[in-house]
C-alpha cells in the first residue's frame, strides 16, 4: 500500500499555492458583493418608476410592466416589473440581470487582479 500511496502522490498535481487560495477568496468576496448589492427585486404595486428618492406610485394597474433597459451596452425590450437593487430606476428582466451581475463579477475580478478593487 505504501507503493500505491507514493504513486498517487507523484501523480497528483502540485499542491495549491497561497496565491491560488487568495484568488479563490477574492472570487468569493466578489460573488458576495454582487449577490448582496445586486439583488433583483420586484417594483412595488402601482409603481411607474423611481425618482431618485422614492417610488412614484401612480400606475392604474397594480402590477404594471415596463420595457427592460437591458444590461449596460445591451438592449432588451422585454416587459418586466423588476429592477436591480443597485439602480431602482433601471427596469431589468431576469436574463439581463444575470448578464449585469456577470459583467460586474468579471469587472470586480479584473480590477482586483490589477490591485485596484472596486468597492
Amino acid at each position: 500500500t505504501n507503493e500505491i500511496e507514493n504513486e498517487n502522490e507523484n501523480n497528483n498535481l502540485s499542491p495549491r499555492t497561497s496565491l491560488d487560495r487568495s484568488l479563490d477568496q477574492r472570487k468569493e468576496d466578489a460573488i458576495m458583493v454582487v449577490s448582496t448589492q445586486h439583488k433583483i427585486l420586484p417594483a412595488p404595486k402601482h409603481s411607474t418608476g423611481w425618482d431618485g428618492k422614492q417610488w412614484k406610485l401612480n400606475a392604474k394597474q397594480a402590477y404594471q410592466k415596463y420595457k427592460c433597459k437591458g444590461a449596460p451596452g445591451e438592449k432588451c425590450g422585454m416587459r418586466t416589473r423588476t429592477y436591480c437593487a443597485c439602480n431602482p430606476s433601471w427596469w431589468m428582466c431576469q436574463a439581463c440581470h444575470l448578464r449585469h451581475c456577470l459583467l460586474l463579477l468579471g469587472d470586480e475580478l479584473v480590477s482586483e487582479k490589477n490591485g485596484d478593487p472596486i468597492s
